[in-house]
């Protein structure tokens, strides 16, 4: 056998053991580099989430950020939101996410009441 096709068969088995160890996290997970070095270094890990993207397995959101997409028969690929993004950055990191400004008074539905208040009603009942 060949060199070429020896380092093909290897590429090709470690693409097979990684995709079944991607098939541990759920449809829809954002997934990270230090996700999988469990089994290599860094560098063969990137080279192998690289590959499976371009195997159409993953999809790359950013550098070092991948998605485990989750495909709907009618809609496609759905895309995590910024805030799942987010909060995956931020499991990652270990850090907290602090909302700002208008998202904080949604949470605390504050922005509606906070309207009714800037701009009463002239309805008298």
């Amino acid at each position: 056998m060949q060199h070429g096709k020896t380092v093909g068969l290897v590429k090709g088995f470690e693409i097979i053991v990684r995709v079944n160890k991607l098939k541990a996290y759920p449809k829809g997970s954002v997934l990270f580099v230090n996700d999988f070095l469990d089994y290599g270094n860094s560098e063969s890990v990137k080279k192998t989430l690289l590959r499976l993207k371009e195997k159409e397995i993953l999809v790359r959101l950013a550098h070092g950020i991948y998605f485990y997409p989750k495909i709907d028969k009618e809609l496609g690929v759905l895309f995590p939101s910024t805030e799942e993004i987010a909060k995956a950055i931020a499991r990652r990191d270990k850090a907290g996410i602090v909302p700002t400004g208008v998202q904080t008074l949604s949470k605390l539905e504050l922005s509606t009441l906070l309207l009714s208040f800037i701009f009463p009603s002239n309805n008298k009942t």
